[in-house]
């Protein structure tokens, strides 16, 4: 068995965690046992197994599996045969007999006795074998998430594995015909590379996973992401809504319509949420109550002063969120304090655009974003908006949004908690996206909250003297930062 590799070593920790999670449901009980030596790391299975003379012991044997996702996937695969056999097997020999014939050993597979149709089979069960927000995958088209699991499945593996003829062995010349329709150096065809090579893994193949690991992978060209600034949405939300107002042609359902979906893009731009996230968000008119009994008021109600929302697992459309489940916050820009009033956020409503029942996975999962994209679009051409200067990637909005945050003086942990991403994503990623004027308010702004004793020390210098210092400048001081008068009073 091969060493860790520390890329990815968090997520491989996690679906470790998940996968334990999963195995310790089974009857009778299988256990998951890591084992590190200087040699690697290896996956045991624990389980109790019979003796002579009705007795029985508690063992903890290999299974030949690797500390990976894939290999992790596969040792859950083997629990469940062997909690199964357990049930029924009553004989020591037996056991040992059929473990080491079902579970120790390799299954290898000859290069010219399998199809692409049964190696593609062999990925869709290694897929749906995994996890999905540590929840486990089913491969049931009864799941109520089996639609968004199969569209991250073809997105992932099946748009090119639907293009290999399914009953010709398989061979690297069709799979290279696949490859090679895909733009060289483009990043589909990179993934197209990674999806052939995980159909060699899963059906046992390694001559031709070499020979896929000897193309050329090297990403040349990006797409190019779009930034957007506040002004700039602010003039365009504007400017929408004014020209549907004045249009003759435009009905009053029309008009709910471009109301609903200005209400969606800006949601995006108030709480930083992806297109699909604001179609999760599960308090707009009805408070949610926590597992543990918080109660959140809806986005409507005076009393959500914070205006959090929560957004859900899924979508109204039974889609999956990408992070899951989380609480978010507005983000306020310094020069739009009524931001909340302007965009009309606790007004709003979800558009009522849904895909048709018969729609596929695939099309049922983009369903929002392309809806959104097209959206847009045809706003922008109703305003004469040359098609290379308009808006098209709605996650420009998630990226103006994390810029308002930084400016405003949050912190890069309430930002991340707020925005479901990692410090890590906050700090990199998110701050290279924004537009020359944005990085220009960043370098000269204050982009962190002054401390209490910087505030009293600025209102002393306004003031020019401590005794000229008015009880109300000293009472919202104290509101402000949530200290008592008298500490504020003790810093003059």
């Amino acid at each position: 068995m091969s060493n860790i590799k520390t890329t990815g070593l968090d997520k491989i920790s996690q679906h470790w965690v998940n996968a334990k999670n999963f195995v310790a449901q089974l009857k009778p009980k299988v256990g998951l046992k890591l084992q590190k030596q200087k040699s690697g790391t290896y996956l045991l299975l624990q389980f109790t197994i019979p003796l002579k003379n009705s007795t029985s012991t508690r063992v903890n044997w290999t299974c030949n599996c690797d500390y990976t996702i894939e290999g992790i996937n596969q040792i859950v695969e083997k629990a469940k045969l062997v909690s199964n056999k357990l049930s029924k097997s009553h004989s020591y020999v037996e056991f040992k007999e059929w473990y080491e014939r079902n579970i120790k050993s390799e299954l290898k597979i000859a290069d010219d006795v399998i199809t692409f149709g049964e190696a593609i089979k062999c990925v869709e069960d290694y897929f749906f074998s995994g996890y999905s927000q540590s929840y486990p995958r089913v491969n049931d088209k009864n799941h109520s998430k089996w639609n968004s699991w199969w569209s991250s499945y073809d997105s992932v593996y099946y748009q090119y594995f639907k293009h290999l003829p399914l009953k010709q062995t398989i061979n690297f010349s069709d799979m290279f015909d696949v490859i090679n329709s895909k733009c060289a150096g483009s990043s589909a065809r990179n993934r197209c590379i990674q999806a052939m090579k995980k159909l060699c893994e899963c059906a046992g193949i390694d001559s031709i996973k070499s020979e896929l690991c000897k193309l050329d992978k090297r990403i040349l060209s990006h797409r190019n992401p779009q930034t957007i600034g506040i002004n700039d949405f602010v003039e365009l939300h504007d400017a929408v809504w004014e020209h549907g107002v004045n249009s003759s042609t435009y009905t009053k359902r029309h008009l709910e319509t471009r109301r609903r979906w200005l209400w969606t893009f800006s949601m995006q731009v108030v709480y930083g949420l992806r297109i699909h996230e604001v179609f999760a968000i599960a308090n707009i008119d009805e408070p949610y109550t926590t597992k543990d009994n918080v109660v959140i008021p809806s986005l409507k109600d005076p009393n959500n002063t914070n205006m959090i929302i929560v957004v859900g697992n899924e979508t109204c459309i039974g889609t999956t969120t990408k992070t899951g489940f989380r609480f978010a916050v507005p983000n306020i820009h310094p020069e739009y304090p009524d931001i909340i009033d302007r965009l009309r956020i606790k007004e709003g409503k979800l558009p009522d655009n849904r895909p048709r029942p018969n729609s596929s996975p695939s099309t049922i999962k983009k369903f929002f974003p392309n809806k959104a994209h097209r959206v847009l679009r045809s706003w922008q051409d109703e305003l004469g908006i040359d098609p290379s200067k308009q808006l098209t990637q709605t996650h420009a909005l998630r990226h103006l949004s994390n810029y308002i945050a930084k400016i405003s003086g949050k912190s890069d942990v309430q930002t991340s908690l707020s925005f479901g991403h990692s410090v890590r994503s906050n700090t990199t990623t998110y701050m290279k996206r924004r537009t020359s004027q944005t990085a220009i308010d960043l370098l000269v702004s204050k982009t962190q909250p002054l401390s209490l004793q910087g505030a009293v020390a600025l209102l002393k210098s306004i003031s020019g003297n401590s005794n000229d210092i008015s009880d109300g400048s000293l009472e919202l001081i104290s509101g402000i930062y949530g200290v008592d008068l008298s500490v504020v009073k003790s810093l003059l």
